[in-house]
């Protein structure tokens, strides 16, 4: 059936959210492209680098500094605890919590992945001059914060 007005798709795809969740798809797939040898997921990189920069994180603050549900900061810490990558004991102020630690495979994973790291972000900034990037990543923080009270879970990168 053809449409009754097709350029009215522009208000579509001239829609901040459309481009963010197309960006974000690109920004996904070319990630998954660069470390499937080494069965990293996007989500799964940024914990093992919160646990590089601040090993003995429980796993709320954790959560937390990523933007993540409990549910999936769950799921994902149960993954990189099967795969050994990570180790979980008894917090010491907190015997509620966890203190969490990368293994020493997961600090070989962590240093093993930074090349395919870059060579995404290279990839994903090929098509911007570094000016715009850094206007891009400029504007992409300012929107987030503007509107981080309407998220669904907390982000707080710095406590």
């Amino acid at each position: 059936m053809p449409l009754s007005n097709p350029n009215a798709l522009h208000l579509l795809y001239d829609r901040p959210g459309f481009l963010l969740r197309r960006a974000h798809q690109i920004s996904i797939s070319i990630f998954e492209q660069e470390c499937q040898g080494i069965k990293l997921t996007p989500v799964q990189y940024g914990i093992l680098t919160v646990l590089h920069t601040l090993p003995g994180i429980d796993q709320s603050r954790l959560g937390r500094k990523l933007g993540l549900d409990k549910v999936t900061t769950l799921r994902v810490l149960r993954d990189l605890e099967s795969r050994r990558l990570i180790s979980r004991s008894a917090h010491l102020s907190d015997k509620r919590s966890y203190s969490l630690t990368l293994s020493s495979d997961g600090q070989i994973l962590f240093k093993e992945s930074q090349k395919h790291i870059n060579a995404a972000y290279k990839k994903l900034a090929s098509g911007l001059t570094e000016t715009e990037l850094i206007t891009l990543v400029n504007l992409l923080r300012k929107f987030n914060s503007s509107l981080d009270a309407h998220a669904r879970t907390s982000f707080q990168p710095a406590e």
